[in-house]
């Protein structure tokens, strides 16, 4: 009796575990190493591979594949996901009474963040929802993830801009969900389980154009394609049918919010004139190098070696609370270098010194 009356206990806790997390019932994506996707929902809905890339792998800091997106912030993508929708009546009417989306991401944008709409994960042409990095004259002088629904009167189509002022930095992961609640008329954004914007969003879901009712991963759906391409990662993209509140938001963000953190972009190491200097496009951070040589070049005795000796370095970027960077890696010359330390030959000790002298150790 004890042995049943203990099964029943453990039953009773998976359920209630699994009930804890709020189940993506509407659409949640899976990627395939082999590039392809699949939607593990109760949905099943069919996902589509269209164009060349991006580029999947294994994750075990995610435990699961990652999607990177190599084509340009906010060009035509090259490669993207399609979910298509348009004849399906169930997926049209789990969205259409209030929703939530749900993306996990990390950009990867060259040089400045440009003024142009981005779009990772969205269904949007003259109607419809999703997310995007909004202009700034959309964001309050930022550009910010925003959920954006159209949520209108039967006369008038009205965008609910639920910026959230959190303007997206390359090499950081971002959590958001976005959250539209008919009953209440609002709608909500949260971005690493913090809710930064609500606004009203009175009136009837507004779908997208004929043709354009299918959502892309990757960039948003449009009537030839896909458009407004996200260049980065993209781990997680799921839809639920209802309009979740803080406390499932807060859940979802306590299963990624170990790892939801940045990582340091990859340094640059130029030499010249006798000088090492590394560079990075993360702020903030402390390098770590080694420095070896390369032994088929020849030998060395007594610690003294030959002018035409060369030298592999290694740099990569860390700092708190964001991932180590890649390793950057340059070779150098010893007869480049000349007798830093000054005592008086050419050996390792004299590159050491000058690494040293870059990364101001000395």
């Amino acid at each position: 009796m004890r042995k049943i009356l203990l099964y029943f206990i453990s039953l009773a806790c998976i359920s209630v575990k699994a009930q804890d997390t709020p189940i993506a019932d509407i659409l949640d994506v899976v990627f395939n190493i082999d590039g392809t996707a699949v939607d593990v929902s109760p949905m099943h809905n069919t996902v589509e591979f269209k164009g060349e890339g991006p580029t999947i792998a294994y994750s075990a800091t995610f435990g699961r594949n990652v999607a990177t997106f190599h084509t340009k912030w906010s060009t035509k993508p090259s490669g993207y996901y399609k979910i298509d929708f348009e004849n399906n009546q169930e997926f049209r009417d789990a969205i259409a009474d209030g929703h939530s989306l749900e993306i996990l991401v990390m950009p990867n944008y060259e040089g400045a963040l440009q003024d142009v709409e981005v779009k990772p994960f969205s269904a949007m042409q003259a109607g419809g929802t999703g997310f995007l990095i909004c202009k700034t004259r959309n964001g309050g002088g930022k550009n910010s993830f925003t959920f954006l629904p159209n949520v209108s009167s039967p006369d008038i189509s009205t965008w609910r801009w639920a910026t959230s002022g959190i303007t997206p930095m390359v090499g950081f992961y971002y959590h958001v969900i976005g959250v539209w609640n008919k009953e209440e008329a609002k709608a909500y954004i949260y971005v690493n389980g913090e809710l930064c914007n609500t606004v009203d969003a009175r009136g009837e879901f507004r779908f997208a154009n004929e043709g354009c009712n299918w959502f892309c991963v990757g960039g948003d759906a449009s009537g030839s394609g896909a458009e407004a391409a996200w260049e980065g990662d993209i781990v997680i993209a799921r839809i639920y049918d209802k309009p979740l509140i803080g406390e499932e938001v807060a859940k979802l963000w306590n299963m990624v919010k170990e790892y939801a953190m940045g990582k340091c972009a990859k340094p640059s190491i130029n030499y010249e004139n006798g000088r090492i200097k590394c560079t990075c496009k993360t702020e903030g951070v402390t390098y770590s190098y080694t420095i070896t040589p390369n032994s088929s070049s020849g030998t060395s005795t007594n610690g003294e070696i030959s002018l035409g000796m060369t030298f592999n370095v290694s740099v990569y970027a860390q700092r708190e609370n964001y991932f180590n960077s890649e390793v950057a890696t340059t070779t150098i010359s010893l007869a480049d270098v000349g007798d830093i330390n000054g005592d008086g030959k050419l050996s390792v000790e004299d590159v050491a010194k000058l690494v040293d002298i870059i990364m101001k150790k000395e």
